[in-house]
């Protein structure tokens, strides 16, 4: 899904219901799909706050990896953050709404493009569950089918 990045001063004071339905079904994403909306807000160099308008959702979730690196590399970008941001030294920290500081990293060279990008986040198992052996065989034959 692609993503809109918008820099906000204060990403609380953002309605991001009502504006990020706006955008997500904006017609100028119409031949996208639409897109997911990131509401970004600089609190320094290396520093985002970033609360996000997820597709599929139709609301806001607590964290989006891919739109919070989205939202660092075109910060770092937009507001020429030093070089170690931009070349995998450093990684720009970026808080989500569900309290979790996420940290991303990434190469981007002018020849080379953009390449090396990481994530990190803590990942803790929220649900259990077990597999009925009817629906283990039918992703296994979508997989064989090429479905899935």
């Amino acid at each position: 899904m692609p993503h809109a990045v918008i820099f906000v001063r204060d990403v609380a004071t953002v309605d991001v219901a009502r504006c990020g339905a706006a955008i997500r079904h904006h017609p100028d994403f119409h031949d996208l799909g639409g897109v997911n909306a990131n509401f970004t807000q600089v609190l320094g160099v290396g520093r985002l706050r970033v609360r996000t308008f997820e597709f599929g959702v139709e609301a806001e979730t607590l964290a989006c990896g891919t739109g919070s690196t989205a939202a660092a590399i075109i910060a770092a970008i937009k507001q020429r953050w030093p070089a170690p941001y931009c070349a995998g030294a450093e990684p720009v920290q970026v808080e989500v709404r569900g309290g979790e500081t996420l940290r991303i990293w990434f190469t981007l060279d002018p020849r080379k493009g953009l390449y090396d990008v990481c994530l990190e986040t803590r990942a803790r198992a929220i649900y259990t569950g077990i597999l009925r052996p009817e629906l283990v065989h039918e992703l296994t034959t979508c997989r064989a089918a090429g479905q899935a």
